[in-house]
C-alpha cells in the first residue's frame, strides 16, 4: 500500500475506534437511563419524548443539507493545504448555522400552538407546551457554534470530534439519571440536556481554535470565487432534496403512530427504536469515520481504485448488518421481556418488520457513504421526494389497517421502490463508470444467504430453557457463532475478507495518537 493509502487507513482506525467506544458508552447509559425514565415518568412521558423528537428532527429540515455539502467542499483544500479556501468556507457556514439556528427557533416557537393536535387521546400531563419548547431550544441551540466540527471531520480527525460529542452526552445523561431520582421532573431532565449542548458546542469552538489558529487570523476572509459558489449552490439544492426525503422516512413514523394509534404506542414503538438506532448509530460510526477518508480518496484516486474500496467497504457492511440483523430478530422481544416485561413486547410480525426495515436501511450505508464522500448529490435529487411521498401515502393507508405494521411496512416498500434501486445506480453511474448490474445480483444473494442463515439460527434458538436469563444467554451464544461463522466459512477465500482482517488488526492493534 502507498503511503497515502496507509495514513487513509490510519484515519479511518482511528475515528472508528473513539466513535465506536463513546457509541458503546453512550449505548449503555441510554439503557440505564430509559429504564430509570419509564419505571419513575412512565410510558406516556415516554411517548411524548419519542414523539417531540421526531418533531424536532422535522425541525432539523432547516438545515437544507448545508452542513453535508459545506464538509465536501473542504475536503480539497484540506488535501492541497489551502487554508484560506478553508477560512471563506467555515465564515460561510458561520453565518448560515447562525441563521439557521434562528428560524428554527421561530418556526418551531410558532408551530406551539398547534403540537396537541398531533395527538390522539391527549394524556392528562401538564406542561406539554413548555416541554415542547425545550425540544425547539435542543434543536436550535445544536446549530450554535457546531459549524466548527466540519474542520474535524473534513480534516479526517473524527475522532476529537467524538471525543467532545459523547462526553459531553455521557456526562449530561449521567447527571439525568441522578436528577430523575432526585427530582422525577421532566423538565429538569431536558434543561440538563439543553445545558450540556451549550457546553459541547462552546468547548469544541476553543479546540478548533487551538488546533487550527489560522481561522482566527485577521485578515479579510476571501470571498468564494464564482465557480466555488455555483458548485455549493447546486450540491445545497440537491442535499436539500435527500433531507426531506431523510426527514419525512426516519422522521415521521412516530408522529403517524400518535395520530392515528396513540402516544402510548409510540412509547412501546420507542423502545424498540431506541434499540434498533442505538445499533445504527454504532455501526453508522464505522461508515461516517471513514468518509472523510474516502473524500480525500476522490479527488487523489482513480476511478477503478474508488470501487475496488467500496467493495471491501460493503462486505463489510454486509457482514456487520447482517449479524446484527439476525441477533435482533432473535434476541429483541427476550431482552425486552427482562427488561421491563412482558406488556412491552410486540408480536414477531412486527419485530421482523423492524428488522427488515433495519437491515434494508443498513445496506445502504455503503452506497451513502461514496455517494457523500464523492459529492454526488446531485444526480439523485428528486429520489427522496419520490421516496418521501411514497412512503407517506401507503404508511397512511396501511396503519389505518394494521396498525403500527403499517408504518413500518410503508417504510420499507417506499425504500425498496425508489432508493435502492436510484442511488446504486447513480454511485456506479457517475463514481465508478460503471452499470450496477453486479451490485444488485451481489445484493439479492447475500438477501437470500441473510434468510438462510437466519432460519438456521432461529430454529437453534428454539431449545426450550426454563430460566429467562440462560436462555438469553444460550440464544446470544448462538447469534454470536453461527452468522459470523458462516460469513467466515463462505467468504473466507476472497479478497474482501482479507482486506477485512487487515482493519480489524490494525482497529485492535494501533495505538492511539497522542
Amino acid at each position: 500500500m502507498t503511503d497515502k493509502t496507509m495514513n487513509r487507513i490510519d484515519h479511518s482506525i482511528r475515528n472508528v475506534k473513539f466513535a465506536v467506544i463513546g457509541q458503546l458508552l453512550s449505548i449503555t447509559l441510554s439503557f440505564i437511563s430509559r429504564t430509570i425514565f419509564v419505571r419513575i415518568l412512565g410510558s406516556e412521558y415516554l411517548g411524548l419524548n419519542g414523539l417531540f423528537t421526531n418533531i424536532s428532527s422535522v425541525l432539523s429540515l432547516v438545515e437544507l443539507g448545508f452542513g453535508s455539502a459545506i464538509v465536501y467542499s473542504m475536503y480539497k483544500p484540506f488535501a492541497e493545504n489551502d487554508s484560506e479556501k478553508i477560512r471563506s468556507l467555515l465564515a460561510l457556514y458561520r453565518k448560515t448555522y447562525l441563521l439557521l439556528g434562528t428560524v428554527i427557533a421561530i418556526i418551531g416557537g410558532a408551530f406551539t400552538p398547534f403540537v396537541k393536535h398531533l395527538i390522539k387521546d391527549i394524556p392528562d400531563l401538564p406542561y406539554i407546551n413548555q416541554i415542547y419548547l425545550l425540544f425547539v431550544a435542543m434543536t436550535a441551540l445544536s446549530y450554535l457554534f457546531s459549524y466548527n466540527r466540519s474542520l474535524f471531520i473534513a480534516d479526517q480527525k473524527k475522532y476529537i470530534d467524538s471525543i467532545f460529542y459523547f462526553g459531553f452526552l455521557s456526562l449530561s445523561t449521567v447527571i439525568q439519571i441522578i436528577f430523575l431520582f432526585l427530582t422525577k421532573n421532566y423538565i429538569v431532565y431536558l434543561v440538563i440536556r439543553v445545558v450540556a449542548i451549550l457546553l459541547d458546542n462552546g468547548l469544541i469552538t476553543i479546540k478548533v481554535y487551538k488546533k487550527y489558529p489560522f481561522i482566527r487570523s485577521k485578515k479579510p476572509v476571501h470571498k468564494l470565487t464564482l465557480e466555488d459558489k455555483y458548485v455549493l449552490s447546486k450540491n445545497i439544492k440537491a442535499l436539500f432534496m435527500h433531507r426531506i426525503g431523510t426527514v419525512v422516512i426516519t422522521g415521521t413514523s412516530s408522529i403517524i403512530i400518535s395520530k392515528f394509534i396513540g402516544l402510548v404506542a409510540v412509547g412501546l414503538y420507542s423502545n424498540y427504536q431506541m434499540i434498533t438506532q442505538a445499533l445504527v448509530l454504532l455501526l453508522n460510526m464505522v461508515f461516517q469515520s471513514v468518509t472523510p477518508s474516502i473524500g480525500n480518496l476522490g479527488v487523489t484516486e482513480n476511478k477503478a481504485t474508488i470501487h475496488g474500496v467500496f467493495c471491501h467497504l460493503n462486505f463489510i457492511c454486509y457482514w456487520l448488518f447482517s449479524f446484527s440483523s439476525i441477533s435482533l430478530f432473535v434476541l429483541l422481544n427476550p431482552f425486552i421481556t427482562i427488561w421491563l416485561g412482558d406488556s412491552f413486547v410486540f408480536s414477531n410480525e412486527i419485530v421482523l418488520l423492524i428488522v427488515l426495515l433495519f437491515y434494508q436501511q443498513g445496506l445502504r450505508n455503503s452506497i451513502m457513504t461514496f455517494r457523500d464522500a464523492l459529492g454526488l448529490f446531485w444526480y439523485d435529487r428528486y429520489k427522496p421526494v419520490l421516496e418521501a411521498t411514497l412512503n407517506l401515502i401507503i404508511s397512511i393507508i396501511l396503519v389505518q389497517k394494521i396498525g403500527i405494521m403499517g408504518v413500518i411496512l410503508g417504510t420499507i416498500l417506499s425504500t425498496f421502490l425508489s432508493g435502492f434501486w436510484i442511488e446504486s445506480y447513480v454511485l456506479f453511474r457517475h463514481g465508478f463508470d460503471m452499470h450496477p448490474a453486479s451490485y444488485y445480483k451481489d445484493y439479492f444473494v447475500k438477501l437470500v444467504l441473510l434468510f438462510v442463515i437466519g432460519s438456521i439460527t432461529y430454529l437453534v434458538c428454539l431449545v426450550p430453557i426454563s430460566n429467562a436469563y440462560l436462555a438469553f444467554v444460550y440464544k446470544a451464544f448462538a447469534c454470536l457463532v453461527i452468522p459470523n461463522g458462516a460469513i467466515v466459512v463462505l467468504y473466507a477465500k476472497t479478497s474482501e475478507f482479507a482486506f477485512t482482517k487487515t482493519i480489524v488488526k490494525g482497529f485492535l492493534a494501533k495505538g492511539v495518537e497522542r
